[in-house]
């Protein structure tokens, strides 16, 4: 009769495994570390129960790269929130009550987590401040760009009436003074058109005859003074 050749024990799924873990949370130890040795003998009862189909080695929970170690150590990490922050950072919050329940027995591991929180705080306060601060400014820019658009909209309309004055003026008179001196006005116009405005707004007469006598040489000079260069 041939031998059966002897070979490793059959291994547990991955579900399997998962199983074990989980069934150790629920009934064994819901807090803390579970350890390799703990967890090694647990599900050995369990196949002596029937409920998994092999039992297992210590090195199936302890080695590392064995299906066991890493669903254990998952099973240990401390849960954590990967958050993205200013200039694309990332960080990782730990969940407190994961954090205690898992980590309260290890005083050391427990304040690491605990310092690397408060560290985290701490910088989150100084880009908040920073962030503030750059709002502020924003603003105080944003206020100054709405200023100077308001003020050129201003002028853009006393330009828009001076152009509209100065071009009957052109089409309207036969005075060949006053036609240079019109053209040479919106010619110069952009140059400071609301100067000019005011100006002509200063000069302007508070009545004006009903007919205006291009050849009078009096009319001549107050044309000639208003346009002069």
């Amino acid at each position: 009769m041939a031998k059966k050749s002897v070979g490793r024990n059959p291994k547990l799924t991955q579900d399997e495994v998962k199983f074990v873990v989980k069934d150790f949370r629920d009934n064994v130890q819901p807090m803390g570390i579970i350890s390799y040795s703990k967890i090694h003998s647990y599900a050995n009862s369990l196949y002596e129960d029937k409920l998994i189909s092999a039992s297992t080695s210590d090195s199936f929970w302890r080695k590392e790269g064995r299906l066991g170690r890493i669903e254990v150590d998952k099973a240990n990490r401390v849960f954590s929130e990967t958050v993205t922050v200013s200039k694309g950072k990332e960080i990782k919050v730990p969940n407190v009550v994961d954090l205690v329940n898992k980590k309260y027995k290890n005083k050391e591991e427990l304040l690491k987590h605990l310092i690397f929180m408060e560290k985290q705080f701490h910088e989150s306060l100084e880009r908040e401040k920073k962030l503030g601060k750059d709002l502020s400014e924003l603003e105080e820019t944003l206020q100054k760009v709405k200023s100077d658009l308001k003020e050129r909209d201003t002028q853009n309309d006393k330009l828009q009436a001076l152009v509209y004055r100065l071009s009957r003026i052109l089409s309207e008179s036969s005075n060949e003074e006053v036609r240079q001196n019109t053209e040479y006005a919106m010619k110069t116009i952009f140059s400071n058109p609301a100067a000019f405005f005011e100006f002509e707004e200063r000069n302007k007469p508070k009545y004006e005859p009903k007919v205006i006598p291009f050849e009078n040489s009096e009319s001549k000079n107050k044309f000639s003074s208003r346009f002069r260069k």
